[in-house]
């Protein structure tokens, strides 16, 4: 008798922790120079989004991000851009609008706390955007659009995916 207890107390104490070690993952290691880029593009594209169009903008970049077609880096994704006929076309507005300061510090302290979110919770937290890997704003009608598949709108923003 005092040996089955023994071993159910043992077994009880071994389940709680063995547990918690397979449910915690760690948190997906990012440089704070990831963080700030992110936080910059949330901030530019979104500030004045819902909080759920914020995060809609922080999972388009991730998504790139993760997708072979585009840079594998989050800093080398806000900033990319290309020459076009002798002008620089940037995959994010406010990247080619010149030299841009963060004037809302409690807006860019939200979007640096969604940046810190989607970098160590991406495979855990629902993409509000499907796996989007492009968006406009409603006051624009990019040429580009029509050769995607419309996804969602959330809040002025429209977001796409390749039709492949």
């Amino acid at each position: 008798f005092p040996v089955t207890i023994t071993l159910v107390l043992c077994v009880a104490l071994l389940i709680p922790s063995t547990t918690i070690v397979a449910v915690h993952k760690e948190p997906a290691p990012y440089t704070q120079k990831e963080l700030e880029c992110l936080a910059k593009n949330i901030y530019f594209e979104s500030r004045n989004q819902p909080k759920k169009g914020q995060y809609a903008v922080a999972f388009v970049t991730v998504n790139r991000v993760n997708d072979h077609r585009f840079h594998n880096s989050v800093c080398d994704v806000v900033y990319a851009k290309k020459r076009v006929n002798n002008k620089y076309v940037c995959q994010f507005s406010w990247v080619c609008e010149g030299n841009k300061r963060v004037r809302d510090s409690k807006a860019y302290q939200k979007a640096l706390y969604i940046a810190h979110n989607v970098l160590t919770s991406y495979e855990e937290i629902t993409d509000p955007t499907h796996g989007s890997l492009f968006f406009h704003t409603k006051k624009v009608n990019p040429r580009w659009r029509n050769a995607f598949r419309h996804i969602v709108t959330i809040g002025d923003h429209i977001f796409y995916k390749p039709l492949s």
